[in-house]
């Protein structure tokens, strides 16, 4: 499993992988991310107008902040409404520009496995595994 994040090609997309993987997001969720959605000093993240369109906090690993601090000192995004991951016109990333940055490290890391089913059943076990405990 690991694998697939150490084979990616660049800085932003392993923070990408690391983030969806280690929090439990979904594509949407993580194309949506802002700045101020990472609280460092509480270890969480906040996801806004997620699946149900309700707003919840999720974890975040202490791997996943260091690989995430590194990739803010590397690229320092800027964008008008402060989007955490952006493409390279500087915009606010598609679902479909994660899916291939996902498909990519999947071949390159010899897993086979159907991505999309993958990507959900990584992400429900994380959910699931968490869902219930509250954080303040």
């Amino acid at each position: 499993m690991f694998s697939l994040f150490y084979c990616t090609d660049n800085l932003r997309d392993k923070a990408m992988l690391m983030t969806i993987y280690g929090g439990g997001l979904r594509g949407a969720e993580l194309v949506s991310l802002k700045i101020s959605d990472i609280y460092a000093s509480s270890m969480r993240i906040l996801i806004r107008q997620g699946k149900g369109k309700k707003d919840r906090f999720t974890i975040l690993l202490q791997t996943n902040l260091d690989v995430l601090t590194e990739y803010w000192h590397a690229y320092k995004p800027k964008h008008p409404e402060n989007y955490l991951f952006l493409n390279r016109s500087h915009d606010k990333m598609s679902t479909h520009s994660v899916q291939n940055v996902f498909n990519k490290a999947l071949l390159k890391s010899g897993i086979k496995k159907e991505s999309k089913t993958w990507l959900a059943i990584a992400s429900a076990i994380w959910y699931n595994s968490f869902k219930g405990i509250y954080w303040n």
